[in-house]
């Protein structure tokens, strides 16, 4: 969510159409929103896309004390996050996954989460319990049902 790029129409243009999907958030999600995200949105269109190589630019403003991303997510939420990658990686190619570091501006958070995502890649993973059911909030599901609406003339999986 960028300034300026990302918002929830943008779909890609011309060959690209319908490989473009943003799912901008007001800010306040955690670990269960972004779980859900990739679970019920990102990861069926990935699989129905069937990529050759998932490349992962890992910024990490997201973490809950971090002054610009307005997020709430946890080093075991990046973690979990990791974990739904790993397992696509492996559905869809092989294991072929590529994590490179972008940002996140809270040094501790930033030290914790990526600390978290190094451990999930090297099977010394964080998770000790599966993560809680917790209803998601509103605004979540809204985004999600509207990215449904906009992606399913792409998207069978939708």
């Amino acid at each position: 969510y960028y300034p300026g790029s990302g918002s929830i129409g943008e779909v890609g243009v011309g060959e690209g159409k319908g490989f473009t999907v943003n799912v901008p958030l007001p800010g306040g999600q955690g670990d269960e929103d972004y779980a859900a995200i990739y679970g019920g949105l990102l990861r069926p269109i990935a699989e129905e896309f069937k990529p050759q190589l998932i490349l992962v630019s890992a910024g990490y403003d997201i973490y809950y004390n971090d002054p610009l991303g307005a997020m709430d997510v946890t080093p075991k939420g990046f973690a979990a996050l990791t974990s739904l990658v790993m397992q696509l990686a492996q559905s869809c190619c092989q294991g072929k996954l590529v994590v490179t570091l972008e940002g996140g501006y809270h040094l501790g958070g930033l030290r914790d989460s990526v600390k978290a995502t190094v451990k999930e890649l090297t099977g010394n993973s964080v998770l000790t319990d599966p993560p809680a059911e917790k209803e998601l909030s509103g605004t979540t599901e809204r985004i999600m049902e509207e990215v449904r609406r906009i992606q399913k003339d792409f998207w069978t999986c939708l």
